[in-house]
């Protein structure tokens, strides 16, 4: 994710939720689980802001998780 911005969102590990008072309110909370949070943003740099805020790793993700590739034809419609 710190060389490209290609995918639509960021699942980010942290040790805590703490982390989400000192972002910018640009970057959203998309969902958040045990030690996870998936953000997104429009802003090139969120990611980096994503580090200095405490995130241990960021990686890339889909916003709404397997859900998103129904619309890409990746997932057989029933």
């Amino acid at each position: 994710m710190l060389l490209t911005n290609v995918a639509p969102a960021a699942l980010v590990i942290v040790s805590d939720t703490s982390i989400l008072t000192s972002l910018s309110r640009d970057i959203k909370l998309v969902r958040s689980g045990d030690h996870t949070l998936v953000m997104t943003s429009d802003q090139p740099d969120y990611v980096m802001q994503l580090y200095a805020a405490g995130a241990w790793l960021v990686l890339p993700s889909l916003r709404n998780g397997c859900l998103d590739l129904r619309g890409a034809g990746y997932v057989k419609k029933q």
